[in-house]
């Protein structure tokens, strides 16, 4: 089994460790603090899948008429750095805390700025301006992030829900429940390879689709599976796809398309039955499995839980295809041809 395999079947374990130092550490009370701050907007930024991992906690605040985004940290830095006022309060995330957009854009806030830190690094950049800091706690991986994303996600989505709030101990009881269903999804990981290989075996590309809380996992599913597998990924949103992009639909194009429970579950599954019939092969991941099936769609189901907390389950999908991937290519997985763990240069 090579590294990054091992990683994400470890990832329930992590989890579950970074939860019981969350609760041993008051994060759920630090954060419900963070309600006296003065603000009239929340920006959620990162790079990479520190960005992609804030999606479900800017969704969270605006359905509660806060006004929150999730953006990039190099756009803010580059394009977007007359936006951020005294009164936006800053959630800024990197598993290293030395990403270089972010420390850039570190440097051009007034020390009088309200910074919230997710970082992983207690003495990093990032970590020392954060007030508060709060901590993955996790192991770092050798390659392609895993624990931390997972981690990062959940603590972005703690920062939204005291934010609004609605944190309290119902919250991380339904994150334990997410875990349980990855546990289940990940164990089934040899059989899910199998069925994947033999499903998508000679597709030019793959892209990710999906709408609302899957584009954490659209996202990143397509950010993972380029950097592990050396792999052409796309992300879309799904709705955005039909504008379009469809028309590369053909019998060498490969979809892995996200249809959790919830409102926007019809379109999804319409759009990876829509693939299939034109073609293309079409992988759903669900937690509702739809009533028609055909050769050229492939059904991954899990669990019922809420809509809002599939994005810690789902990942493991990407994850375990852009693995069949690796392998079936023959490459060294997790090994950085041009880049590194942690990108500085901007």
């Amino acid at each position: 089994m090579n590294r990054y395999l091992s990683d994400v079947l470890m990832q329930p374990e992590s989890v579950r460790k970074a939860l019981a130092f969350y609760e041993a550490e008051g994060y759920v009370e630090k954060m419900n603090e963070l309600r006296k701050i003065r603000f009239d907007k929340v920006v959620f930024a990162g790079m990479g899948s520190s960005h992609y991992c804030n999606f479900g906690a800017a969704i969270h605040l605006s359905s509660k008429g806060i006004n929150a985004v999730a953006k990039s940290a190099g756009e803010i830095l580059h394009y977007d750095r007359n936006s951020i006022t005294e009164t936006t309060l800053l959630v800024l995330v990197s598993q290293s805390g030395e990403s270089g957009e972010v420390v850039k854009f570190l440097e051009t806030l007034p020390k009088s700025a309200r910074v919230v830190a997710i970082t992983n690094e207690a003495t990093s950049t990032l970590g020392k301006r954060g007030d508060p800091t709060f901590l993955l706690h996790v192991a770092s991986e050798e390659s392609v992030s895993t624990r931390t994303y997972l981690t990062s996600w959940i603590l972005s989505g703690l920062v939204a829900r005291a934010l609004a709030g609605d944190l309290d101990a119902r919250y991380l009881a339904q994150i334990r429940e997410g875990v349980d269903l990855l546990e289940k999804l990940v164990k089934s990981h040899e059989e899910i390879g199998a069925k994947l290989k033999a499903f998508m075996p000679n597709q030019r590309y793959i892209c990710y689709l999906g709408r609302g809380h899957s584009y954490s996992t659209v996202f990143g599913g397509a950010l993972f599976t380029s950097e592990l597998a050396k792999y052409p990924a796309m992300g879309f949103d799904a709705g955005e796809f039909r504008h379009g992009p469809f028309e590369m639909v053909d019998e060498s194009y490969g979809a892995m398309v996200f249809a959790p429970d919830g409102a926007s579950w019809d379109s999804n599954v319409r759009m990876a039955a829509d693939i299939a019939s034109h073609g293309g092969k079409a992988i759903l991941v669900t937690n509702r499995r739809p009533a028609g099936e055909s050769k050229n769609l492939l059904v991954i189901e899990y669990g019922r839980i809420d809509e809002a907390f599939t994005p810690l389950i789902d990942i493991a999908a990407a994850e375990l295809f852009a693995n069949m991937v690796a392998e079936s290519k023959g490459i060294e997985i997790g090994k950085f041809r041009w880049g590194s763990k942690v990108t500085t240069v901007i």
